[in-house]
């Protein structure tokens, strides 16, 4: 619940402790308005952030208590140091202790786990400035030469004041080719037709294929990615597949994951697993008539189903965890070397046990395994069993798709890491501090959403996560770019500061916190530049001014998408920032085909969102857009002159689709992507943001299977036209 205090000007020392803790008391929004935060949302922040207020007249000794907690401190938990390449000259600022005579006692433990000692005398250090909040006195401690990595520095002040700070060394601007070199010696030298600055984008879960179960799986994404690299894409884009809650309740957002750190084996082609071929009840599953049946409701069916695509091939991945593996066998011991791996997998396959016995919501479960203690289900749980080894299967088959993707393509797998994860997941049980479990993260109000959005999941915690150096999110990176060659930051704003809405109280009544940006940038480039990675921010929306600077200072690509740049009164189209990743929408987004034809104006009319009278307006407006954009591109050669031509024409809307995409490729951004549902003009968007059963979300499947492909005119055009900029 929020905490109920009188509203009105705001003290100076809820101000004050506002700033202290990183929340915002005003914002400006991309209308250029500026919106107040009031004192009961700041003190509702406050205490989701450990620091409860009963009244404004608590601020005062709790800002007093705040600093001098920060005063008897050393050194900061976590430091950055920039590099210039990969390893660089370092120092870090300490706060001096009282007496200027005692000796600090300093041990630097590398990454590597190499480890060096010494003495400094506080006299020795130069002042250099003072810490605002506390007052001490900051003076550079020199480490010497620091290679890229995740260091780790303790401090010992006269044998009992004592620091101990996560230095995070991380290259400025991540090197591609520095990249682990299993992947460099995998790149192939790329041709000429793999040039062309275009990738394809499709949902696995929409995929349609002569072979899969009624969703998109791994072996479908794979032979994605060889189509489009044999016809010169540069990338192979998809959305979030990470594990998931499959059963009651099933929730298909691949933006909720069951937990970032594991694969969702909704997605596991059966038929390339071999102990589905080696065990007796899978084969006999595979084949009886009840089973196929099934699966053919489930292939024709125009939706998605993944509950019941879930429970029909769960039942052949179970005969197979149980009977595909020969003791003491090969791919018996690989499976167990897979485990031993990856500790964390052990705990995940426990949790999921854990729901299977006690419910779906760990926050319902008794004690003592609500509160983390799952020693009453071992790892021969048959339930764990089968967690470990789907995540083994799915380890490999994604290991395929990613062979594939950087042998076949320039740039490679272009996955994507959702902001946020479920509450009832496996991160937030295993990893609860790091998470403000008293609010949801969400978005302010703007010109769309009026009335502001809570996405439900509980925001990373900015204190909590900088105690341990940011291990979760390294790991979760980590599972990433095992595989990605390229990575798009969902929500890119988030690693400057996050709208917070406490619970109890609507969208409109949150505020923004603040993270220690240039931490989480240092993350994120140090986990790019092990993997060799590209990455990608989604920069849509209210955005800081201090985000796009930022991203151009460490080489994270913006977003472009012409449909936000089109205007009715504009004399050329948008152009995409030098380097982006341009499109023509998201999955966000209507289609294009949909946006053409104003089909989303209607389907906001039918949500209530908007009434007639302004879907008239809108309409008006589209129109008049869709005649200045077929303008535009016939005077710059890009669409043939016609008589009479009717922009509102099913052929016309084709013609621009690809003049627009041409237009994208002959400009400055790095990859123009493509929406293969764009091509046979689909109308139905994979997700209307702010609905949820209103609107099959997450569930369409694309109109043509992919043996088509090579059929479809508009996709072979594509092709021809991209060719032709490549050459």
């Amino acid at each position: 619940m929020a905490v109920s205090i009188e509203t009105g000007t705001l003290d100076p020392a809820l101000a004050r402790l506002a700033q202290l803790l990183g929340i915002e008391t005003s914002f400006m929004d991309n209308q250029g308005r500026v919106h107040t935060a009031t004192p009961e949302t700041i003190s509702s922040v406050a205490a989701v952030l450990g620091f409860p207020l009963k009244s404004p007249a608590e601020a005062g000794p709790m800002l007093a208590k705040i600093v001098a907690e920060r005063a008897a401190l050393l050194i900061e938990p976590v430091e950055v140091v920039w590099l210039e390449g990969p390893e660089g000259i370092a120092s870090v600022p300490v706060r001096l202790p009282n007496q200027r005579d005692k000796v600090l006692e300093c041990t630097l433990t590398l990454e590597g786990g190499d480890c060096r000692s010494w003495s400094v005398n506080a006299t020795q250090l130069d002042i250099v400035g003072q810490d605002h909040a506390s007052g001490m006195s900051l003076a550079w401690l020199p480490l010497g030469i620091l290679p890229a990595g995740r260091h780790t520095l303790e401090l010992l002040a006269a044998g009992s004041k004592k620091g101990v700070c996560h230095l995070l060394a991380a290259p400025v601007k991540p090197d591609v080719s520095a990249g682990p070199p299993k992947f460099r010696e995998a790149l192939p030298e790329v041709s000429a037709s793999q040039k062309a600055p275009w990738g394809l984008f499709l949902p696995l879960h929409a995929v349609r294929s002569a072979d899969n179960d009624g969703i998109g799986d791994f072996g479908d994404l794979k032979n994605m990615v060889s189509w489009a690299g044999g016809k010169g894409a540069s990338l192979v884009g998809t959305l979030p597949m990470l594990a998931a809650f499959l059963e009651d309740p099933c929730e298909p957002s691949p933006y909720s994951p069951a937990s970032r750190l594991f694969w969702n084996e909704l997605h596991l082609d059966l038929r390339a697993i071999p102990e589905v071929a080696a065990s007796p009840t899978a084969r006999a599953l595979l084949a009886d008539a009840a089973w196929q049946m099934e699966r053919q409701e489930l292939r024709d069916s125009e939706l998605v189903e993944h509950k019941r695509v879930m429970a029909l091939k769960k039942k052949v991945l179970e005969a197979a965890v149980a009977e595909g593996f020969a003791p003491g066998g090969t791919r018996e011991d690989q499976r167990k070397e897979f485990v031993e791996s990856r500790p964390l997998l052990r705990s995940y396959a426990r949790f999921r046990a854990a729901q299977a016995r006690f419910g779906h919501s760990w926050h319902s479960w008794p004690e003592p395994e609500r509160s983390g203690d799952l020693s009453s289900i071992g790892d021969l749980d048959p339930v764990a069993i089968y967690h470990q080894t789907v995540q083994f299967w799915a380890n490999e088959q994604m290991a395929a798709v990613a062979r594939i993707a950087r042998s076949a393509t320039s740039w490679g797998l272009y996955l994507d890491l959702p902001l946020g994860v479920n509450s009832d997941s496996f991160d937030v049980f295993s990893h609860r501090d790091q998470f403000a479990m008293g609010a949801a993260g969400g978005a302010p109000p703007d010109a769309f959403f009026t009335a502001g959005q809570n996405w439900g999941f509980p925001p990373p915690h900015p204190f909590a996560q900088r105690k341990d150096g940011y291990a979760y999110l390294f790991e979760v990176l980590r599972h990433h770019l095992e595989f990605a060659s390229v990575l798009r930051i969902d929500h890119i704003m988030g690693l400057h500061r996050l709208w917070w809405v406490p619970h109890g109280n609507i969208a409109t009544q949150g505020a923004y916190v603040r993270s220690r940006h240039e931490e989480l940038y240092a993350v994120f480039c140090l986990a790019a530049f092990k993997a060799g990675a590209r990455m990608v921010g989604e920069d849509l929306g209210t955005v800081p001014p201090a985000v796009r600077p930022s991203m151009a200072r460490h080489d994270i690509r913006r977003l472009h998408v012409v449909q936000f740049g089109l205007n009715p009164q504009a004399e050329e189209l948008p152009k995409a920032p030098a380097g982006s990743i341009a499109s023509l929408n998201t999955h966000d987004l209507p289609t294009f085909a949909s946006f053409w034809h104003g089909l989303d104006i209607a389907d906001r009319l039918d949500l209530g969102l908007i009434d007639a009278h302004e879907a008239q307006r809108l309409h008006a407006e589209r129109a008049w857009l869709r005649d200045r954009v077929v303008s535009i591109l016939v005077n710059k050669g890009q669409l043939p002159r016609r008589d009479h031509r009717d922009s509102n024409a099913s052929e016309t809307r084709q013609d621009v689709w690809l003049a627009l995409l041409e237009d994208l490729a002959k400009g400055d951004a790095g990859v123009v992507v493509v929406n293969a549902e764009d091509s046979w003009g689909e109308t139905n968007p994979q997700n209307v943001p702010g609905t949820w059963r209103e609107r099959p979300n997450w569930r369409h499947k694309a109109k043509k299977a992919l043996e088509s492909w090579d059929q479809e005119p508009g996709l072979q055009a594509l092709v021809e036209a991209m060719r032709r900029k490549a050459i």
